[in-house]
């Protein structure tokens, strides 16, 4: 999926408890405000609440940053979606949609409704087929026999990736993978 891009909106916005710890906390993973060239930004909007998207913005990035003495580093994949959810208020409910293709031949879709205590998200294949009749089976296996190809070269794609990862890190990794997966709805 080397040619994937893929765009994150917020289609609801939300508010936080202290706007300038949240700033800086995105400011530490490099997501500046209104910077659009990057692949995460974010606006505060007139009414003191928040979007975040972009291009080609995946929401789990890889941090690495100075620990406590000199030859500390502490890496890792932060969600970003968890840091907004930290800094959120109780009455606040935030949507972002993330739609993407690869040339028009793989096109993805999924939606995440978040409050300051659940995430709940779904992909377009898991809710075209709770739309599909439970008792017509034929037409179920139909829309599968379609939607494995894709599947499949998910999968090859992963395991491409799974030769970049670091010696020592692959449990790291898997965790990062298993987190992403649970929030597109998908059974690991």
């Amino acid at each position: 999926m080397a040619t994937y891009e893929g765009y994150t909106v917020t289609t609801r916005t939300f508010k936080v408890t202290d706007p300038k710890s949240f700033e800086d906390e995105l400011h530490r993973f490099n997501i500046e405000e209104g910077d659009f060239d990057s692949e995460i930004t974010f606006t505060k909007e007139e009414d003191g609440s928040y979007w975040v998207g972009g291009y080609n913005a995946g929401f789990n990035v890889w941090r690495s940053e100075q620990g406590k003495t000199e030859d500390e580093v502490i890496e890792g994949m932060i969600d970003i979606v968890d840091i907004v959810q930290k800094h959120m208020t109780a009455d606040s409910v935030w949507i972002y949609q993330h739609v993407g293709h690869e040339k028009l031949r793989d096109v993805s879709g999924y939606v995440e409704v978040v409050t300051k205590d659940k995430r709940q998200g779904n992909n377009l294949d898991n809710m075209a087929l709770s739309l599909l009749p439970r008792e017509d089976e034929k037409l179920r296996q139909q829309f599968w026999s379609q939607v494995e190809p894709t599947i499949k070269g998910q999968a090859d794609a992963i395991a491409r990736l799974l030769n970049l990862v670091p010696p020592g890190r692959l449990e790291e990794w898997l965790q990062a993978f298993h987190d992403s997966a649970c929030v597109l709805g998908v059974q690991v």
